[in-house]
């Protein structure tokens, strides 16, 4: 799903022309899942022939920055936009934060130009991917009365299973709807004693490539679950010949050491900002 809003003219735009400025593995990642339809992204352009600079919003928790930030007539106009009508739509959602994620480090100073209402904090991230490995041998590790079931019509439309909202909003959030993802998408559930103990969501699909969205229910964290989940995963990634990426907060060492343990390697840091929505 993909919107635009010309802060000039309005006009047809070709989207792809938005590509080139989203620079970097991580931002690449998102603008081709968008553009494959599997993600949603709502775009402003300086320029709708030959765009400059961009902003994009995923309708939910991330804004991305990206191309000239030097273009210092649009980034005001960009700030205007974001405090009137920009800002507010996302908290009648519901949205009371979000980050901010920039294509390049000069827009660093051009941030409370962008986001005049908003008092940032700066934080680093980290991406895995995978290297040359073996399956991950998980079904050997799968605890008694536990299992490992892909995420499908049937496991979503059971409303016995404890945890399945947190599911459906972690879907809803990344996918443009259910039905996309179970046309395009995939996962795995860590089910036992009727409930979602870990899940693991591919985000961001595009031609050969996803994001890894995973989660441990709280009260079952640092048991392991959250390395078998992943497990499987990525097993059927290799099968489906799709090449992940895990994208997390370096300081956040319970998902770094995870994608370490599951034989992931690191292909890049990037710094975001993030703050309230004032």
């Amino acid at each position: 799903m993909i919107d635009s809003l010309s802060l000039d003219r309005p006009n047809l735009f070709d989207y792809t022309k938005v590509r080139p400025l989203f620079q970097g593995v991580h931002l690449s990642l998102v603008i081709d899942g968008v553009l494959a339809g599997n993600s949603v992204g709502l775009l402003w352009v300086d320029d709708f022939d030959h765009p400059r600079t961009a902003l994009m919003w995923d309708n939910a928790y991330s804004l991305y920055v990206v191309g000239e930030a030097s273009n210092h007539e649009f980034n005001q106009a960009l700030g205007q936009f974001f405090a009137s009508q920009l800002a507010p739509a996302a908290r009648s959602r519901g949205i009371d934060g979000c980050q901010i994620v920039y294509s390049d480090p000069a827009w660093q100073s051009q941030m409370a130009t962008v986001f005049p209402t908003m008092t940032l904090s700066h934080y680093p991230r980290v991406v895995y991917t995978v290297g040359e490995r073996p399956l991950s041998g998980w079904r050997s590790q799968l605890p008694s009365g536990y299992a490992m079931r892909p995420i499908d019509h049937s496991l979503l439309a059971d409303p016995t299973l404890g945890n399945l909202p947190d599911l459906v909003e972690e879907i809803e959030q990344c996918w443009p709807s259910q039905g996309r993802f179970l046309t395009h998408g995939f996962g795995f559930c860590l089910v036992g004693n009727g409930e979602i103990i870990c899940r693991c969501t591919a985000e961001y699909v595009s031609a050969g490539k996803c994001g890894i969205g995973i989660a441990t229910a709280e009260k079952h964290r640092q048991r392991g679950f959250a390395t078998l989940t992943a497990g499987a995963f990525l097993d059927e990634c290799a099968r489906r010949q799709i090449t992940p990426y895990w994208d997390a907060w370096l300081r956040n060492t319970a998902s770094v050491a995870t994608a370490e343990k599951i034989g992931l390697h690191k292909v890049q840091e990037h710094w975001v900002f993030v703050g309230p929505l004032a």
